[in-house]
């Protein structure tokens, strides 16, 4: 059946995308693609530490033959990070707030009960003590009491809250390229304006492609994303395919449909226009730019190609300067 055998290779990648497994910490990917904080670490001997700055859990493992216990809100007992086991005290209040065991009632002097996990050398939580600066700051220290090797210490660093983006560049590049678009399809030929819509199509693919594969390729990215990040490709696979190989008369749609797709896929990700950092494989500003080019590109996009439409309906296709007279189809391009 040809129908079925060319959806195949679209059946395949979306059961690539779900079922293909995600580093340690998979079940942090929050999704999120901005945030206002910054998180530092300072090193221990003997430890690796690190904080998700989408969602501000703490990852902790150990190198070589040391151990670590985590000390938890109350100071009992919470978890043990041996070379190859991880252990959670299910005794323990702060393992059950922190979601490593199912509720507990059990108070901070109860005798601590091990659940041992062998094979595993880190654990990742979430731990209240690794809190943002109160309103209005714009640091604060956290601190969480281990004991490393027998030898009592803490795990320290300190979160500072970044300023926030300046707008009005990213919304004056988006005003530009509409008023631009607006401008030529008003003073240019019909065909002038089928080149020019090709033009920013391309670059509107483009620049949303980009920003697709910053968000999915990140860490931080969640099964959503990667679900979302493949439905537009194949809908800008589609959109390409019909302008460049469908019907003549179809073929500046298929660029309308690209810029309308480039403009969800940039608004889709406008939180980064508000936040400082931008969790994605690309640097921030290159990020903002990419998402900036993908609403403005896409916008013009839309507005040429709509002029294109509406000047072949309005003069009988005399405009393209291939049909005679308007039939009631579309002109050949």
């Amino acid at each position: 059946m040809r129908w079925s055998r060319a959806w195949l290779p679209v059946l395949a990648l979306t059961g690539a995308a779900l079922a293909a497994p995600g580093p340690a910490g998979a079940h942090l990917r929050s999704g999120t693609i901005a945030v206002d904080y910054r998180i530092e670490t300072v090193d221990l001997p003997g430890l690796r530490v690190h904080v998700y700055e989408s969602d501000r859990a703490v990852g902790l493992g150990v190198l070589e033959n040391s151990s670590v216990l985590v000390l938890g809100y109350l100071g009992e007992p919470f978890v043990s990070v041996g070379r190859h086991t991880v252990a959670v005290n299910t005794a323990s209040p702060t393992a059950a707030s922190a979601g490593l065991v199912a509720g507990s009632t059990r108070s901070s002097g109860a005798p601590a009960v091990w659940r041992v996990d062998r094979g595993r050398h880190s654990v990742v939580w979430h731990d209240a003590r690794v809190r943002p600066p109160r309103s209005g700051g714009r640091s604060a220290g956290w601190s969480i009491p281990v004991v490393v090797d027998g030898r009592p210490s803490a795990i320290r660093g300190e979160i500072r809250r970044l300023p926030a983006p300046v707008l009005w560049p990213w919304l004056l590049l988006v005003g530009l390229g509409a008023v631009t678009a607006v401008a030529v399809a008003w003073t240019m030929t019909a065909e002038d304006v089928r080149v020019a819509a090709v033009v920013t199509g391309s670059l509107a693919w483009v620049a949303a492609t980009i920003t697709i594969a910053g968000f999915v390729l990140d860490r931080y990215s969640s099964l959503g994303t990667w679900v979302a990040g493949l439905d537009e490709t194949v809908l800008f696979g589609a959109c390409a395919a019909v302008a460049g190989f469908g019907p003549s008369r179809a073929r500046v749609a298929g660029m309308i449909g690209i810029g309308v797709l480039a403009l969800v896929v940039g608004l889709s990700v406008g939180d980064v226009f508000l936040h400082p950092i931008v969790l994605s494989v690309v640097p921030s500003a290159a990020a903002r730019l990419a998402a900036a080019l993908s609403i403005a590109a896409g916008i013009a996009t839309a507005i040429l190609g709509g002029a294109f439409y509406a000047r072949s309906l309005s003069d009988g296709g005399a405009s393209v300067g291939r049909l005679p007279h308007f039939d009631g189809t579309f002109p050949r391009l």
